[in-house]
């Protein structure tokens, strides 16, 4: 069984090669300086530490960046646009697997081509950008484990330049959603061990607790202020007011069971369409009539092209099995086109 993953990052590339000398040290071979290709998909091959660009339009695939693989595997990776780094995450083990012992989260300088490794420590897991800041969020488990199972994440605010981690803000929570630079939804389990999820403000430290303790956050497009999240009852969202702290029902058409509060939905750049998960399969659905416009199945981590038609995924043929494809869809023209296909682990990332 295959597990795919799911991309999270801020991105900017460029079609550059790059192999590894004797002194650890990237050499860069480019033809012009790193620029970022809007609506470029970005793809990494886990296993073998390979970053490539693929062109959504002819499907044209050009390599980024071969990365040389340290510890065991690659868990997760950020890419920072306006500074042209890299930041990726090593681990122990293999094949997607969270493996206790050492890790480290290296910087690539794409415009120089050199690495660094600015932090070392137990049980990583993954990094996660903070809105409009330089630094990065560092989930991780219990350090004092040698065994990882179903043991909650922690987290910290990791700061590049420093080197350092700063536990304070987050200790309490088990899952956190940045939805600006100095806000944030927590979710923590109170001595009963019921879930709650909470709104932080680190400007003036206020925590509010919400109605409904749900991991995933979702702005609305064009409206301040207000987040989208799957809903108590069936074909239902709530749509959150940040600034009355109350909740409105948002209804889309279809007799379905409870959505998946387990993957978070996204809206077209334009805002015009909704797009999320039910079962194996992702509708779209026009937000402002909630009827259904289309849908895929066996899809994971779909991602909007930037003219709010297009939608790059991974599709699994036979689900849980690879090969896995890299999809381009079309939902203007209602169609469909392979632009890549693996035998093995891989992520995407639409450029916006």
């Amino acid at each position: 069984m295959i597990q795919p993953m799911i991309a999270k990052f801020i991105f900017s590339a460029s079609v550059l090669f790059i192999a590894l000398s004797a002194n650890d040290k990237l050499a860069v071979s480019q033809s012009s300086t790193p620029t970022l290709h809007v609506d470029k998909t970005i793809l990494l091959e886990f296993e073998r530490g390979e970053f490539s660009e693929i062109d959504p339009q002819p499907g044209d695939e050009a390599i980024l960046l071969e990365f040389e693989i340290q510890f065991g595997q690659i868990s997760d990776y950020v890419i920072d646009a306006s500074n042209q780094k890299i930041y990726i995450v090593e681990i122990p083990g293999c094949c997607g697997g969270i493996s206790a012992g050492s890790g480290q989260i290296t910087e690539v300088d794409l415009d120089t081509g050199e690495t660094k490794v600015i932090f070392e420590g137990l049980n990583l897991s993954e990094i996660s950008p903070i809105p409009n800041s330089p630094d990065l969020m560092l989930s991780y488990f219990d350090p004092n484990l040698k065994r990882i199972r179903d043991e909650p994440a922690r987290h910290c605010i990791l700061n590049i330049d420093l080197q350092t981690c700063n536990h304070e803000w987050l200790k309490d929570f088990e899952s956190v959603q940045w939805i600006s630079q100095y806000q944030f939804i927590g979710i923590v389990k109170d001595d009963q061990g019921i879930r709650k999820s909470y709104l932080v403000n680190l400007e003036n430290s206020n925590r509010i607790m919400l109605p409904r303790a749900v991991q995933y956050w979702t702005p609305i497009p064009s409206v301040k202020d207000k987040l989208l999240t799957t809903g108590s009852i069936a074909a239902t969202f709530d749509i959150f007011d940040l600034n009355t702290f109350e909740a409105a029902t948002y209804r889309v058409a279809g007799d379905y069971d409870q959505l998946s509060a387990f993957y978070p939905v996204s809206f077209s750049p334009d805002g015009r369409y909704l797009l999320f998960r039910y079962q194996s399969a992702y509708l779209i659905a026009e937000f402002n009539t909630g009827e259904i416009v289309s849908e895929f199945n066996n899809t994971f981590d779909p991602q909007w092209l930037n003219d709010s038609t297009g939608i790059i995924y991974l599709y699994y043929p036979q689900l849980g099995n690879y090969p896995v494809q890299v999809m381009r869809y079309d939902l203007a023209t209602n169609t469909y086109e392979v632009l890549s296909e693996f035998d093995e682990r891989i992520s995407i990332y639409v450029v916006q």
